[in-house]
């Protein structure tokens, strides 16, 4: 109403009307994490699988739950010490991100781009068939939209790998890594 609308009916809050929460940890109390148990507030104990192993030192400073069209996910934001820095290698390189190829290298190398989303095109324009065909608001309907959500979530996660991957080997190899900075909406 302050706004300048007019009062209406509650919203109702939908099922996937937030994927994600988060608190900070009190530091007064043990930490949160026992083994493969992880004690959410509001929840309780839970089994969780980590996908590698937190270091001693490690704080946990705040517990993220994030749902993914797999399951859900705890993020540990933890206090860690620095790590030690890499050696010197005295290489300086520069990067030209592309269209045809995902970087070109001052060096003279090029990166290819390995074009994810065109090889796993056939199972989303399927997938998404699928769920434009289902009744709206019925269960196949959610089977088939998770199914869809599935396959973009691979893309997500491959394109994610495959820079990380081209990060760490161009961090490993050079000292200095410049990357040219264009407004491509201005040109």
């Amino acid at each position: 109403c302050k706004g300048g609308g007019t009062p209406g009916f509650p919203r109702v809050k939908g099922r996937d009307r937030y994927n994600s929460f988060q608190y900070p940890v009190d530091q007064r109390h043990p930490c949160p994490l026992q083994g493969d148990k992880l004690k959410i507030v509001g929840v309780g104990s839970v089994r969780i699988r980590l996908s590698r192993e937190l270091p001693d030192s490690a704080k946990i400073k705040i517990i993220r739950i994030i749902r993914r069209a797999d399951g859900w996910y705890a993020h540990l934001i933890c206090e860690t010490i620095k790590p030690k820095p890499l050696q010197k290698t005295g290489r300086v390189v520069a990067v030209d991100v592309g269209i045809t190829t995902f970087a070109a290298l001052s060096t003279g190398e090029k990166i290819d781009n390995p074009r994810t989303l065109k090889a796993n095109e056939g199972k989303i324009t399927n997938a998404d068939k699928v769920v434009s065909r289902r009744k709206k608001n019925s269960k196949r309907r959610r089977k088939a939209r998770i199914l869809l959500a599935k396959h973009h979530l691979h893309v997500r996660r491959a394109r994610r790998y495959f820079h990380y991957q081209v990060a760490n080997h161009l961090v490993k190899e050079f000292d200095e890594i410049h990357i040219e900075q264009l407004h491509i909406a201005g040109m």
